[in-house]
């Protein structure tokens, strides 16, 4: 195969409208700006979960093959689903994984931009829609396989004791492999849409379309409990849990329902049709000892009644009319409609619940004025219809009101979704929540508790303490404690990557709600960058070392150099960072039987790992983070291996942990019109990669002839040339040079 040319990729999140499109597809255009027929076609596809105690993390590979006879340029458009967090991504140039790593947006553009000469908007991988992601590569050769890797996780909102995980996978079937660890007990794993086998510690399914899998665990509702994450010397991370009863007999407590629908001229259509269903939908539900009201209004603001009233069969039936009578026009005043419909609450002791139904942007500062001003106790919650909303706003005004923001951008599932928020409204169990004993808490205002339904809160933790849950259940006041006792250390990334993702949501919430400042947007980058997320000022960069310019080097060098030091001001991320960044995670490799039901290694500083077969090595293997306080040397791990029969072997794996760069000496010799280009480099170089600066085509991998030296031939013409060399060790450290040499 001729060397090919550059590929590089870069990542970033934005806010742009949803698109309609397959699961996941690439779709591709030559250099004539022309696109084959179909969409590249999938021959590979792998899903692989793990779920830590309902957080799921998640490896999706895919495999494109470009059929045309032109080279290609890419768009990979990915569904992952609501509340998706991606946190990795690689592509392969033939065997070579290419991975990514953040950096602020525009310095990531600019590398990208430098590299390939395109002249116009790099590949990015972007948020294009709730839980929508898409990103471009280039370039495709004809008849060449381009394969993706995707990590993302998301946390499992648990209802009673079931929890669900969720992926559209389209129309390719999917090889899907899947790992519970939980300390409650596992109850039933089940999927209505999937066949599931259980081989050993993992259920396996093959299957397309959108797979659903159901988990039920064994856990008391009210009980406190608290995952956490910790480095050596730094506050803990914790996320805090606790479910409410579902209790299917439970008295429900007469209240007052306000719905306020939006009818401006922007819902005229299908999103009016399906939100005047639902509010008719709400009014059916209506038990007789409630009271209520309507409220709709565009730049103006029309009520049914001056304050609600109780839902007698008239009653009902005028506000079923008052409802279907409802056009749109006019303009999206929100907080002139929230303004009204507080007002019009009654000062009793019953239950106040406004539902606000829109699909659009107004005044954010006037309406959060309004919510704040407000002294009564009517529990908020907003409705997003369509991707124009502004989620901000809503989810902020609902926070400040102690309700939730549901937001919905398929408006034909409207009906279904408001029926749900108001099972949510019509069971409350627990209200008034607070919650102490930690720091640095998000959500920062904590919502009413509904049948079965979770708390969930990302904290700091800096010592051993009490963690107190109190709230209201049946006008009584309640609280559940818990003791946590903190390791020195304690593996769980992902309990910090939920606070941190928390954290940055809530900055860019504020930078929504109150405009850009330098102090916001700074700690926005800065923990983006220190936590490997991707967010609005940071991407993900992805191309081969070898391939980057002399121009570029510069630019690189500096990011990575900014991104050590914001590490190092956040000395309790870089291990949590460091799971998905290149270099330096070392692998473990163990002979154990292929059938052995588990095989687990024990790290003499504190960490336990699974280990996975690798078909390819025949051999169970598994990638382990080294804690940042760990010099370089060898040790052993204790190695579990199950065997198949149920006997268990405690073996002893030595393995090595080398951070320094490999060290190498280039000689050069002129063969007739070639150059003979000679590596001799350190104990554990795997390979050395040429390429030269400025030409994308020309990249050529040494060949080793002996222990530690790599030759290679390259045909050069008459001229001064201006080659760059990386050397790669067997624990990922790479070390590169730029030489001239001049043929004559």
């Amino acid at each position: 195969m001729p060397p090919r040319p550059n590929l590089a990729l870069i990542a970033t999140a934005l806010c742009l409208p949803s698109l309609a499109f397959a699961q996941a597809m690439l779709e591709g255009a030559n250099p004539r700006g022309e696109q084959p027929a179909e969409p590249l076609p999938m021959v590979g596809h792998t899903l692989t979960v793990k779920i830590d105690r309902q957080f799921a993390e998640s490896t999706l590979t895919q495999t494109f093959l470009n059929r045309s006879p032109d080279q290609l340029e890419g768009r990979y458009q990915l569904q992952l689903g609501e509340g998706a967090r991606v946190s990795g991504f690689a592509y392969w140039n033939g065997s070579k994984k290419i991975v990514g790593e953040v950096f602020e947006k525009e310095v990531a553009a600019q590398i990208y931009g430098e590299i390939t000469g395109l002249g116009r908007d790099p590949g990015l991988f972007e948020q294009i829609g709730e839980g929508a992601f898409s990103f471009r590569v280039f370039p495709i050769a004809p008849r060449e396989e381009k394969k993706v890797e995707v990590k993302f996780g998301r946390y499992l909102a648990r209802t009673g004791n079931r929890f669900e995980y969720r992926m559209p996978l389209g129309a390719t079937e999917a090889d899907i492999a899947l790992e519970i660890a939980d300390d409650r007990k596992v109850v039933a794993v089940t999927s209505p849409t999937h066949t599931l086998a259980q081989v050993g510690g993992q259920w396996r399914a093959r299957g397309k379309g959108d797979l659903v899998v159901q988990v039920e665990v064994a856990d008391k509702p009210l009980d406190v409990r608290a995952r956490v994450h910790r480095d050596a010397g730094e506050d803990a991370y914790v996320l805090l849990t606790m479910t409410a009863p579902d209790d299917r007999n439970a008295k429900v407590a007469p209240k007052d329902i306000t719905l306020v629908i939006d009818h401006s001229g922007s819902m005229q259509g299908d999103p009016m049709t399906h939100a005047l269903a639902a509010a008719d939908r709400v009014l059916a539900r209506l038990k007789p000892e409630d009271r209520v009201n309507v409220l709709m209004f565009d730049d103006t603001v029309d009520a049914l009644y001056e304050k609600p009233r109780p839902v007698t069969d008239e009653v009902r039936a005028e506000a079923r009319a008052y409802v279907a009578k409802i056009t749109s026009d006019g303009g999206t005043e929100i907080a002139l409609a929230l303004e009204k419909a507080l007002a019009a609450q009654l000062a009793d002791d019953r239950p106040d619940v406004i539902l606000f139904l829109t699909d659009g942007q107004s005044d954010a500062q006037a309406a959060l004025k309004v919510a704040r001003a407000d002294a009564g106790d009517a529990r908020l919650f907003t409705i997003g219809l369509g991707s124009g909303v502004e989620k901000p706003l809503l989810a902020r005004l609902a926070s400040e009101k102690r309700g939730r923001f549901t937001f919905i951008p398929d408006v034909s599932a409207v009906e279904h979704a408001v029926v749900e928020v108001f099972e949510r409204i019509d069971h409350p169990v627990m209200i008034d929540l607070a919650v102490t004993g930690a720091q640095r808490m998000y959500p920062r205002t904590l919502p009413d508790l509904a049948r079965g339904e979770e708390l969930t809160i990302a904290a700091r933790l800096p010592k051993d303490g009490t963690l107190t849950v109190a709230g209201t259940i049946d006008g009584k006041r309640v609280e559940r404690k818990l003791a946590v006792t903190l390791p020195a250390t304690e593996r769980r990334p992902w309990v910090g990557r939920q606070w941190a993702g928390a954290r940055v949501e809530d900055l860019l919430q504020q930078i929504a709600l109150h405009g850009e400042t330098e102090e916001l947007k700074t700690e926005a980058i800065e923990l983006a960058l220190a936590y490997n997320l991707v967010t609005p000022y940071t991407s993900f960069l992805a191309l081969p070392e070898e391939e980057i310019t002399e121009s570029t080097a510069q630019t690189l060098a500096d990011a990575r150099a900014r991104k050590k030091a914001i590490q190092a001001a956040h000395k309790d991320a870089v291990a949590l960072s460091r799971d998905d960044m290149p270099p330096g995670d070392p692998i473990l490799s163990v002979r154990a039987p292929k059938d052995a039901v588990q095989v687990t290694a024990h790290f003499p500083f504190g960490l336990t790992k699974d280990l996975e077969w690798d078909t390819h090595d025949e051999q169970w293997k598994v990638r382990f983070l080294v804690p940042k306080d760990v010099v370089d040397g060898s040790y052993v791990a204790r190695v579990v291996i199950v065997r198949a029969d149920g006997t268990i072997e405690v073996a002893q794996a030595p393995y090595k942990i080398d951070s320094a760069e490999p060290d190498f000496l280039v000689t050069t010799t002129q063969l007739g019109s070639n150059l003979l280009v000679q590596v001799e480099a350190s104990a554990g170089v795997t390979g050395v990669q040429l390429g030269r600066v400025g030409d994308p085509s020309l990249r050529v991998a040494l060949v080793q002839t002996t222990p530690g030296v790599f030759v290679a031939i390259v045909p050069l013409a008459a001229g001064v040339h201006q080659l760059r060399l990386v050397v790669v060790d067997s624990a990922r450290n790479e070390a590169d040079r730029t030489i001239d040499v001049e043929v004559k």
